[in-house]
């Protein structure tokens, strides 16, 4: 499932950067909730400053924020000190990072949501093609069903946990 590429409002991305970009811009409409499925997070997206600071605004300014970050794989983030894990463990109740269960598989089509609105979209076997809409709620929906089965059976990584003083 692919957003809608004829509706109005519907931007097409091929590059890591044009897709960063795009992830500011909707995380910065984000008022209360972020959800982001990746293999990895990958750092040419997803470690930027600008990314962080529209995160962290959303967890710290947002009324009951929720950022769900859930990933094939966290050890990536760890080995270049991503600055989502950095945010995630100094923000750990609005922010939870967390790996697929083992038995699933991550879909071909990944994404990161904004209020179950806007999304951020890419299919992993055609690099970065993909596209960013801020208002398309259809797609969305399906989406965001798919992501809390997924979510509802991920696990912990101990890669990312925050480890008491």
């Amino acid at each position: 499932m692919d957003m809608d590429e004829t509706r109005p409002g519907w931007h097409p991305l091929e590059t890591a950067s044009e897709h960063a970009e795009a992830a500011v811009r909707l995380a910065r409409l984000g008022r209360r909730r972020v959800d982001i499925l990746s293999a990895e997070l990958d750092p040419s997206v997803y470690n930027t400053a600008a990314l962080a600071e529209a995160l962290r605004q959303v967890a710290v300014t947002a009324s009951k924020p929720r950022i769900r970050i859930l990933l094939e794989s966290s050890k990536p983030l760890v080995r270049h000190k991503h600055r989502l894990l950095a945010l995630a463990r100094k923000l750990p109740t609005a922010i939870a990072i967390r790996e697929l269960a083992p038995e699933a598989e991550l879909p071909e089509t990944v994404w990161m949501m904004v209020d179950g609105r806007g999304a951020l979209w890419r299919r992993r076997s055609e690099g970065y093609r993909g596209g960013w809409h801020p208002d398309n709620a259809g797609p969305c929906r399906l989406w965001l069903r798919e992501f809390n089965a997924l979510w509802d059976y991920s696990v912990e990584s101990p890669e990312v946990k925050v480890l008491p003083l």
